[in-house]
């Protein structure tokens, strides 16, 4: 395990010696200076928003959630194939490391660096419901734990691709097709499950729905889901309704995509 650990140490140092989380983290504080400003001037913020919902909640389900989902791409997206074309992977396997330490230590520095960049836009949000005396607490905790997870699993699958592909463009939009596609394909199953579609193409949706990775579901998120009666949304909670077994589904499909991505290096040409 320490091997694993000093690789994952070292990918967190080329990450940040090419600006790629400086440029992140720099993106975060300017947003959560940017929220200070509007949430004390009241009158931006009452034109900006309702007197119901809090900048927090807006950004979280909005804006942040895709900066933090595009980091996750960023820092995935090299994990394999570019130190195996370029040869750098070639000089750290030349020492005694194994290919699936190799792997497993780039990975989790791509996890690692999403979930801290998670909870600093927690913080940062926690920071601005304080200033505006809103009592979001455990939920916004709860979503960017949330988030945090999802984001692994997206980590996972854009490793995934870049074991498969040497482009890293490619790897980055294949991963985040399949990550985002699970939504929609969960929305088809559930006309499958209930009878409005069938033949070769309910058969391929009902295919997909197992291929495609499951997420799990944040409090605000939730919250969302029932004041819009947001059908996209809706359709995961009614296809897999215990949370229990959602976060079993989660865990297995990020533990299967990470061996699937030890068996692809094991035989990767360097």
């Amino acid at each position: 395990m320490k091997t694993v650990i000093t690789l994952a140490r070292a990918a967190v140092t080329e990450h940040v010696r090419r600006k790629l989380v400086l440029f992140f983290v720099g993106m975060a504080l300017l947003a959560g200076l940017g929220l200070v400003y509007v949430s004390l001037n009241q009158d931006l913020s009452a034109n900006l928003i309702g007197a119901t919902v809090g900048l927090a909640t807006v950004l979280s389900l909005t804006l942040l959630q895709g900066m933090a989902t595009l980091a996750a791409v960023a820092v995935s997206m090299n994990n394999i194939g570019r130190p195996f074309s370029d040869g750098e992977a070639m000089l750290m396997l030349a020492r005694p490391v194994a290919r699936w330490q190799y792997a497993l230590g780039r990975l989790l520095a791509s996890m690692a660096l999403v979930v801290g960049l998670c909870f600093l836009l927690a913080a940062l949000l926690q920071g601005v419901n304080l200033i505006e005396n809103r009592d979001l607490g455990w939920q916004l905790w709860g979503h960017w734990a949330t988030q945090a997870f999802n984001l692994m699993l997206l980590v996972s699958i854009t490793t995934l691709m870049s074991a498969l592909v040497k482009n890293p463009v490619l790897a980055a939009f294949v991963g985040f097709f399949v990550y985002t596609s699970s939504n929609t394909i969960s929305t088809l199953y559930l006309y499958v499950t209930t009878g409005r579609v069938g033949g070769a193409f309910g058969a391929v949706v009902t295919a997909l729905w197992y291929l495609t990775p499951k997420r799990l579901i944040s409090p605000l998120a939730l919250d969302q889901i029932q004041q819009s009666g947001d059908l996209v949304g809706a359709s995961s909670m009614m296809l897999i309704q215990s949370n229990g077994l959602r976060i079993a589904w989660a865990v297995s499909y990020l533990v299967a995509t990470v061996l699937l991505t030890f068996a692809l290096v094991q035989r990767k040409e360097l």
